[in-house]
């Protein structure tokens, strides 16, 4: 065994949590991050869930062994002081998103730092060079949450303390951390405690415990580490995280450029690996996501024409004004369809990449 695969001092170290509900997408973003890596560090990728599974954990070693530089460890952990046997908060899918809080106990003791990544992202950045560029002046290292290109209130987050004096109460999201283990072992009493006083004040979950005790104590980075993938300025060299309940992998996820690269990779870099128990129920083939229905095509392609058509069907109902109005309208819905697509063209390129390598 490489030698410097067990130094922790000498490997980049990277923590998923799932439990069975998410192997899929677990490995979705675990195959994008090994595929972006171009760091000559080798790589461990921690894995933790609550509960022994042989073929998720077997899908993941056959993942690991395609890639020379990284090595695998599995993390079987207990979350029972977070179970209290009701329903999580609309949206959030696992008690698994609190295991995070947890991750200094059960990591490597002599483990000082490690990036953590939800599992409905697509980790198309080297992370590596976070790694190697980012000195890590505070304790916590993360993006500034937003959805839709708005920034979530702190009132929202945490609604049981104001921000303190002479803090601008940024909210940060917590899908994707760099930590310093030591500061964060010191404090995970602390997030607990914060836990059980305010369980039913915790919109956002561990989200909002983390906002809470980190406040003043996180250091930003980059957007492209955590960046939304519905946003128009999201690219295909970023950590997209498809923020939201209806994620990539639901029969309803949207049309989109971000969504297919999510099953070009499930396609290509998955699927060989899963049993039929880990397959999911419902599969995609990602060009079908790049499609825009016949409809929105017709409707968007030429305003004029559509507008005209309108105004006959409808002759006397219709203002000169409100014509003009129709008009603008489908001119602007135009433009954003195309503005769309321009934007899909560099995900696509992305996986027809991905589909190529694989075969």
């Amino acid at each position: 065994m490489n030698t410097a695969l067990c130094d922790s001092t000498k490997s980049n170290h990277v923590l998923l949590t799932a439990d069975s509900h998410y192997a899929v997408p677990a490995l979705v973003t675990a195959a994008s991050m090994l595929e972006s890596y171009r760091s000559s560090i080798p790589l461990v990728l921690h894995l933790a869930s609550d509960k022994p599974d042989d073929e998720f954990e077997a899908a993941f070693r056959k993942l690991i062994a395609k890639y020379p530089f990284a090595r695998f460890e599995f993390h079987l952990i207990d979350i029972g002081c977070f179970t209290s046997g009701k329903p999580l908060p609309y949206g959030a899918a696992s008690y698994m998103t609190y295991a995070r809080i947890l991750c200094g106990r059960f990591l490597p003791a002599d483990l000082m730092r490690v990036i953590y990544l939800d599992t409905d992202m697509l980790c198309l950045a080297d992370i590596g060079e976070l790694f190697s560029t980012v000195n890590l002046d505070k304790p916590v290292g993360m993006v500034a949450g937003h959805y839709s290109n708005i920034a979530c209130p702190w009132d929202v987050c945490v609604p049981f303390s104001p921000p303190a004096p002479g803090e601008p109460g940024v909210v940060y999201s917590a899908g994707f951390m760099m930590l310093d283990l030591t500061a964060w072992r010191e404090r995970t009493e602390t997030m607990l405690d914060v836990f059980t006083t305010h369980t039913k004040e915790l919109p956002q979950v561990d989200q909002s415990v983390i906002n809470y005790v980190w406040s003043g104590m996180v250091q930003p980075l980059d957007r492209r580490w955590n960046h939304w993938a519905g946003a128009a300025d999201a690219h295909a060299n970023e950590v997209l995280h498809f923020i939201g309940r209806v994620k990539p992998w639901h029969p309803n996820a949207p049309t989109s450029g971000p969504v297919a690269l999510w099953w070009a990779y499930y396609t290509h870099k998955v699927l060989p690996l899963l049993t039929d128990n880990l397959r999911l129920k419902k599969e995609h083939d990602w060009r079908t996501r790049l499609k825009m229905p016949f409809r929105e095509r017709l409707l968007v392609s030429m305003p004029n024409l559509v507008n005209l058509i309108v105004g006959v069907c409808r002759l006397g109902r219709r203002s000169p004004k409100q014509r003009q109005e129709d008009l603008n309208f489908l001119v602007a819905k135009r433009d954003m369809f195309r503005s769309r697509f321009i934007w899909s063209a560099e995900f696509c390129e992305a996986a027809l990449k991905v589909e190529s390598e694989a075969t």
